[in-house]
């Protein structure tokens, strides 16, 4: 099963390519040609490992959903920013490379504010078209609650699947788990019921890119050599993604 993480790239951790390297492709559309993997942000491998480090550096501890899954990177992000154009190259070279890297699972923690409906919007659109080639979408519902309809593009749409964070105060016990206020509400601006979903997105700890800008601006935030903590729908988005992954795994025939 391959997942592709649309973000701002991957880092070669040892979580993923130990004992085995899983990146098995990674494309640049800043410079619009395949290279080998990086992260010169880090929130792209922190992502990654949600969905699918298997916590090699740490004796299983910190470990994604689907840990034995392959993973394609695709990076859009130069520094934190990033043009709607530019992510929608990424999908379409998901799309013409989906069956070369057997991609089923495409997860995007990114958005902007919710301007015109879905059904106009560049991005949804061809998040759609990706989706009826048989790639299963997981976006993020983003970062601007928590009042009602907060939720962002491309999570506006009603055919992707679109992810909110919960909060789990650190404890075993899942009846004082709530939604941060952080975390994208609806329904959204046009009518539709989002978030489809929530999962874990406060205080997860996931994979480090060393050096990457979000480690030289947060090394607060380092737990150990190997991983470091953020927090978000951006987090909660890659470990859906994960789950459908087992899915899949556990039913083949299931469609997107």
């Amino acid at each position: 099963m391959t997942i592709a993480i649309i973000d701002s790239g991957i880092y070669p951790h040892p979580d993923l390519s130990l004992p085995n390297n899983r990146i098995i492709g990674f494309y640049d559309v800043i410079k619009q040609q395949e290279v080998q993997p990086f992260d010169d942000g880090g929130h792209g491998t922190h992502c990654a490992g949600c969905a699918a480090g298997n916590g090699s550096s740490s004796n299983g501890k910190y470990r994604g959903l689907a840990y034995q899954a392959n993973l394609v990177g695709v990076r859009v992000f130069e520094g934190r920013s990033t043009a709607t154009s530019n992510i929608v190259r990424g999908v379409q070279w998901c799309i013409d490379n989906r069956e070369k890297y057997g991609i089923k699972i495409m997860s995007l923690s990114l958005g902007g504010t919710a301007i015109i409906p879905a059904e106009d919007d560049l991005l949804c659109k061809i998040l759609r078209e990706a989706q009826n080639q048989g790639i299963s979408v997981v976006v993020a519902a983003g970062n601007a609650g928590a009042r009602p309809q907060t939720v962002e593009s491309p999570g506006i749409d009603p055919e992707l699947i679109t992810v909110g964070a919960t909060n789990d105060k650190n404890t075993n016990d899942s009846s004082d788990d709530d939604v941060p206020n952080f975390s994208g509400r609806g329904p959204t601006k046009f009518g539709h019921q989002k978030p489809d979903t929530v999962a874990p997105g406060t205080n997860i700890i996931s994979l480090r890119s060393k050096n990457s800008e979000y480690d030289r601006s947060a090394p607060q935030f380092r737990v150990g050599e190997w991983y470091c903590t953020m927090n978000g729908t951006s987090m909660a988005t890659p470990i859906v993604a994960g789950m459908v992954a087992l899915l899949y795994e556990a039913k083949p025939d299931a469609t997107s």
